[in-house]
Formats: C-alpha cells, structure tokens, sequence
C-alpha cells in the first residue's frame, strides 16, 4: 500500500507498531477505506453538506435568487453511497425498476427479430409459399418438405423455421416436425398481393407466364425492355415494376447480358400453360 493510505489507516486504527492484532485490523480498515474512496468518486462534482439543515438553508438561498438557467435544484436528499447530503433537480425520488434476468431479457427481443426476419425474408410471399404447398400436396398426395421450400426460395435452415413460425401464428400454414406435414392453415391467402408498385396478382402471373412462352415461342430469353412493350407498362413504371418482380422470387434479372428468366419463386402450375 502507498505511504499515505498507510498513514491514514495507521491514524484510523491507532497503531503505533505491530502487534498480534495489527495486521488483521489493518487489512479490515485498509478495506473500509477502499470502498470509501469508491464511494466518494460516485459523488464527485457534486456539492457536499454535512447535515439536512445546511443542505436545506443552501436550497432556500438558491430559490430566492433563482437562475435563468435549466437544472435548478428542488430538493435535497441523503446520498446512499457517501452519506452527505446533496441538491437534486429532481422533483422526487424514483428508484429504478430491478432488472430482469439475462435469459429473460433475451427471449422477447430474440422472438422479436425472429418475426421481424420473417417479415423481411416473406415481403409478400405468403400466397407463394401457400401455392407451392397447394400444388406439391395436390400432385403427391402429401405436403412437401422443409428442403424443398428452402430450395424454391433460397432461405437457409434458421430462416426457413422463422418463417414457418411466422405463418403458422398466422394460420397461413401448419406443420410438425414430420418429414412432408406441411400443409394450408386455416386462413391460407386466397391470392398474391399487388406489388408495392400496384401490378395486381394477375398482372404478376402474366408477366411470369409470357417470360417463361418467350424462350418456346421466339427463342432465348427475353430482355427487360421487351417485357415493358409486351405488357404496355410505361417508361416511368416499368423499371419499379420489374424489381418488385425480382424482389419477390417471380423473375431473375442477368445482369451479363440484361435478359430475364423465371425466379425459383414460381410455382409450376403458372408456367405450365403459359402460350399468353
């Protein structure tokens, strides 16, 4: 211990040498002092006042020259970690609320950015994935898997049960830890959303069903400006239009040579008849 610390426990204990009890009562009084100081450095910049009367006598000379200036004390209290007593602005004392545990604190704000991933991950393919589970359980008698959600819309594993969570407490879909239990909830989505740029669910499948007749029909694939013309979508729009498009999984921009083909998001039954 320093030199001075040690002459103020030696003046706090009174010892004048070491004795069978000395050592042991100065490591005691060494302690006491430590938390002192800790205490004290809480309170620095604060002003200090031996007792209430002093601390109150002080407050009622600053409320009769009050200042123009915020922060103008209202009361004065007791300091739990020095023991004066200080002027607080405060209009009363409130103490704060215990925390809650680790594993509590977590569990809400991890729900929460599971169903706030899902959201993002979906951005209205609800209908979507209600197809694809309609039209695989309609042709195999039974509902498709996890993985083969996963590959239609290339979600990893974590972000494919955030999204299954999501949309079974939306009665979108149900489902166990069976292999094929996928199936429609009770409130399944009748039919796609329109796109943030208003291309409805039909404007949707046809703009899916002429790129996937393009490569048939003319040859190769076709290129964005293409599209715009076949549809009739103005210059100004076409552009929103076509991303949401790809936003949703419907189509896939190449950005090598600016042609479009048909997203992995496109349940089969659009393109089977797609002569439009």
């Amino acid at each position: 211990m320093d030199r001075e610390l040690e002459a103020r426990i030696n003046d706090i204990v009174g010892l004048t040498g070491v004795d069978a009890d000395g050592p042991i009562v100065a490591e005691q009084a060494l302690a006491e002092e430590r938390t002192r100081r800790t205490r004290v450095r809480a309170c620095q910049g604060k002003t200090e006042f031996l007792d209430r009367e002093s601390a109150e006598q002080r407050l009622k000379e600053i409320r009769e020259r009050p200042r123009r200036t915020g922060g103008v004390p209202r009361r004065v209290y007791e300091c739990p970690q020095c023991g004066r007593w200080h002027l607080s602005s405060r209009a009363e004392w409130k103490a704060k609320p215990p925390k809650k545990p680790a594993v509590e604190q977590s569990l809400p704000s991890s729900a929460s950015y599971r169903k706030h991933r899902a959201r993002a991950l979906l951005r209205g393919r609800e209908a979507l994935v209600a197809a694809h589970i309609a039209e695989f359980r309609e042709q195999h008698g039974r509902g498709p898997s996890w993985g083969y959600l996963r590959e239609r819309f290339d979600w990893t594993v974590p972000e494919l049960a955030g999204v299954l969570e999501y949309l079974a407490e939306r009665g979108v879909v149900t489902y166990t830890d069976a292999a094929h239990s996928l199936a429609l909830g009770p409130t399944p989505p009748r039919d796609l959303p329109p796109t943030p740029t208003g291309l409805s669910a039909r404007e949707q499948h046809d703009a899916v069903s002429w790129v996937a007749s393009y490569e048939r029909r003319v040859g190769g694939s076709p290129t964005a400006h293409q599209l715009r013309d076949a549809l009739s979508w103005s210059d100004e729009e076409h552009l929103g239009h076509l991303r949401a498009l790809v936003d949703l999984g419907l189509l896939r921009y190449v950005p090598v040579d600016g042609t479009l083909c048909v997203g992995q998001a496109v349940p089969q039954a659009w393109t089977r008849r797609s002569d439009g």
